[in-house]
């Protein structure tokens, strides 16, 4: 017969129950004694096998009550974490991402967190543009390998992308696939650490939803707090990280480029999508930080290994 479930697929808990009353109805036959008179009083368990029972009839019976419990104390966390609508998740991962990171893992979700994260970035490149053109002009003017006349051809053209359809490139194409292209590179990555280096089982659509809603610490919250500091300052060399402990005449070291990337927001960010890992792959929450803050660490040093070996080529003329 096709046991009744409910919208969510879970059993109703009146069919649990009565489940659970005919396995007890079953061992107390398979036992040789006759059935006693139960009350219906909520929450009773009703008689215990006989002691004439077999083992292997005992232990069946008791993975087929355990099982039934399980089923039981697990419905609420199932049914709260998928009820969870899309506002209810982006203001939840700013304040209880395990629980989240939860509803996602049953019910991925990408388009909004997509859209959302588009839409900030085109504003953040179009309030910052100008600002940023001008960093890279004065970088240029004080690069003293470059020769005059090549620096006034860099410095048009940088000029001209001010306006027109090269400033609509420039603040809203191209930030907008590069954040894409990123998002979706660093999730095949995380991807298969997950799945093939820690023997996990998850899929594309989960961790892409993971990491989407724990972009947003450094889209929404890293944002709010960076430009006004551009705006004011007038330019995007304002520092939030570990590098404000060094002076700035040590901006060009190793040290202090390291050092940059350990922005209060980017360590934010790696909390949270450690804590997402975790969950979706059933992790402790200090397993999954130590696991996507080793692979960012790894990569900031590639990072800068690779930037001090360009440099070095272009010093020595190669």
């Amino acid at each position: 017969m096709e046991e009744k479930k409910d919208q969510k697929g879970q059993k109703p808990e009146e069919d649990i129950k009565k489940d659970l009353d005919d396995i007890l109805d079953q061992l107390s036959e398979k036992g040789g004694t006759e059935e006693t008179p139960r009350k219906q009083e909520p929450g009773r368990v009703a008689q215990t096998p006989s002691p004439s029972s077999s083992p292997a009839e005992e232990e069946s019976a008791t993975e087929g009550v355990e099982a039934i419990l399980e089923q039981l104390s697990e419905r609420p966390e199932e049914t709260a974490g998928e009820a969870m609508g899309v506002f209810q998740r982006i203001i939840g991962v700013f304040f209880r991402p395990a629980k989240v990171f939860e509803s996602l893992r049953r019910k991925p979700d990408i388009v909004v967190p997509l859209i959302l994260v588009a839409v900030v970035t085109v504003v953040v490149s179009n309030l910052v543009v100008d600002i940023a053109i001008n960093d890279q002009i004065r970088q240029i003017e004080q690069n003293e390998t470059i020769p005059d006349d090549q620096k006034d051809l860099i410095i048009d053209r940088m000029e001209a992308s001010r306006t027109g359809s090269s400033r609509f490139l420039y603040t809203s194409i191209i930030p907008v696939l590069t954040t894409m292209i990123v998002l979706l590179v660093v999730t095949g990555v995380f991807l298969g650490i997950g799945n093939f280096v820690l023997g996990g089982a998850a899929g594309f659509k989960q961790m892409f939803s993971i990491y989407l809603y724990a972009y947003l610490i450094l889209a929404i919250a890293g944002n709010l707090v960076k430009v006004p500091l551009w705006l004011t300052q007038k330019t995007l060399k304002v520092q939030t990280s570990l590098a404000i402990l060094l002076p700035t005449t040590q901006n060009k070291t190793t040290l202090y480029t390291i050092l940059s990337n350990f922005d209060v927001f980017t360590l934010w960010f790696l909390v949270v999508f450690g804590i997402g890992f975790a969950t979706l792959y059933r992790f402790s929450q200090q397993k999954g930080i130590a696991v996507v803050f080793s692979t960012w660490l790894t990569w900031v040093l590639v990072k800068v290994a690779l930037g001090g070996l360009l440099l070095s080529r272009i010093g020595g003329g190669v």
